[in-house]
C-alpha cells in the first residue's frame, strides 16, 4: 500500500456531459504528467521499473442495465449521451505495480446514482505526499462545481419529518378509522380494540411504506445525479414538482385526519 491517501465521500452532484468531459480531462492532464515525470527520471525507457508505474486511466459506466470497462473516453461519452439512465460510473487511474496492491500511484473516483447511502467517493493515493495533495485538491475542486440543491431533501431533518409524518399518519388514522367502526362492534370497549387492531396493522406496513419512500425520494432526489441530455430541465423540474406536491397534498391529508381524531376525544 502507498504511504500517503487522501479520500472523500461525494454527495449531491450532478454529473453532466460537459462535467464529464472536463473530469476526464484533467485525469488526461494528470496521467500524462505523471508519465512525463517518470520517463524523465528513467533515462532508459525500457527498465522494469518504468513500465511497472507508468499510468494509465480507465472506464467503467453501468446503464440501462449494462456494464462497460473501457480505456477509450470517446466510448464511454458515447454510452453516455445514449444512456436512458445512467446507474454508476467510475474512474480509475493506476499502474501495473498498484493495481496489484503494491504501492505506487492510484486515483479511484467511484460515481453511483443508485445507492440510497455509498453514493460515490473520491481517493487518491502515492508515496508522494505532495502528488496526492495536489491532485487531491484539483480533482474535489473541480467536482465541487458540480454540486446541486438535493441537499435540501436528502438530509436528517426530512428523514425525521418523514418519521414523524409517519407516526401521527398512523395514530391519526388509526383512532379515525377505529371511531368509525367501533360502534359496529358489540364487545367491550369497542373504540379502544378497534385502534389497537389498526394500529397494529397500519405499524406493520408502515416499515416497507418507509423503504419505498426512501426509494423514491433517491430516485428523484439522488446524491450522485447523471444528466444524460434526453430529458430537458423543464421536465426534470416538473417530475419533482410533481413528486413535492404529492409530499405536500399527503401532508394536508395526514393533518385532516389527525385534526379529525382530535375532535373526537375531546368531545370525548
Amino acid at each position: 500500500m502507498s504511504k500517503f491517501l487522501r479520500d472523500v465521500s461525494l454527495s449531491n452532484l450532478t454529473i453532466s456531459e460537459k462535467a464529464l468531459q472536463e473530469l476526464s480531462a484533467d485525469i488526461a492532464d494528470i496521467v500524462v504528467k505523471a508519465n512525463n515525470a517518470l520517463e524523465k527520471k528513467n533515462k532508459e525507457v525500457a527498465t522494469e521499473e518504468y513500465i511497472n508505474n507508468l499510468l494509465f486511466s480507465s472506464y467503467t459506466i453501468r446503464f440501462d442495465g449494462n456494464g462497460f470497462k473501457l480505456s477509450d473516453f470517446n466510448s464511454i461519452l458515447k454510452y453516455f449521451r445514449e444512456a436512458k439512465r445512467v446507474e454508476r460510473l467510475l474512474i480509475e487511474v493506476s499502474s501495473f505495480q498498484s493495481k496489484n496492491g503494491i504501492r505506487g500511484k492510484k486515483i479511484d473516483l467511484v460515481l453511483n446514482a443508485e445507492l440510497i447511502d455509498n453514493h460515490g467517493y473520491l481517493c487518491i493515493q502515492d508515496d508522494d505526499k505532495d502528488w496526492v495533495d495536489l491532485n487531491f485538491g484539483r480533482l474535489k475542486g473541480r467536482l465541487d462545481n458540480y454540486k446541486n440543491l438535493n441537499y435540501l431533501v436528502r438530509n436528517r431533518c426530512v428523514i425525521i419529518f418523514v418519521q414523524t409524518i409517519g407516526a401521527l399518519g398512523i395514530f391519526s388514522l388509526s383512532f379515525w378509522i377505529a371511531n368509525k367502526i367501533a360502534p359496529l362492534l358489540n364487545i367491550n370497549n369497542p373504540l379502544l380494540f378497534s385502534f389497537i387492531a389498526i394500529f397494529l396493522l397500519l405499524a406493520n406496513l408502515w416499515t416497507p411504506a418507509y423503504e419505498w419512500i426512501l426509494r423514491l425520494i433517491n430516485y428523484f432526489f439522488p446524491n450522485i445525479k447523471f444528466r444524460e441530455g434526453k430529458y430537458s430541465w423543464f421536465l426534470e423540474r416538473l417530475y419533482q414538482a410533481a413528486i413535492i406536491g404529492f409530499v405536500i397534498f399527503l401532508i394536508k391529508q395526514i393533518s385532516f385526519y389527525l385534526w379529525q381524531a382530535l375532535n373526537v376525544m375531546i368531545k370525548k
